[in-house]
């Protein structure tokens, strides 16, 4: 069994809550599992871009959302220079960044603090 295999099966069997090599759970999963590494591979590859092309469509939605939050406050350039930014209530870093990070929390609560600015 190759080394990819074998993590293979350690980590179905993981998942399926059997202990790798022990009461016969390794050979059950080869039984009832029989794959190519490199059809395993493939499927991977289509999964990965799959994930990418979500999380690109995911931040493309927050950025637009958080553009919109912003026109409250901001227009035209003014919100991209908003983005572009460094701010101290971010620790010095870029909203743009943190949004094509992942990371809109911290781009949320300071709008929220704008919004809080502007109501009282």
């Amino acid at each position: 069994m190759s080394d990819l295999d074998q993590r293979i099966m350690e980590t179905l069997a993981e998942h399926l809550g059997w202990q790798p090599n022990m009461d016969g759970a390794t050979e059950a999963i080869r039984a009832m599992v029989v794959v190519e590494a490199s059809k395993i591979a493939d499927r991977v590859d289509e999964t990965t871009r799959y994930n990418a092309d979500l999380t690109a469509e995911l931040i493309a939605l927050w950025e637009q959302h958080i553009r919109e939050d912003l026109s409250e406050f901001y227009r035209g350039d003014t919100i991209e220079q908003w983005l572009h930014a460094e701010h101290k209530g971010l620790g010095g870093r870029r909203a743009i960044d943190l949004i094509r990070a992942g990371d809109v929390q911290p781009v949320l609560q300071q709008i929220a603090s704008l919004q809080g600015m502007i109501a009282t």
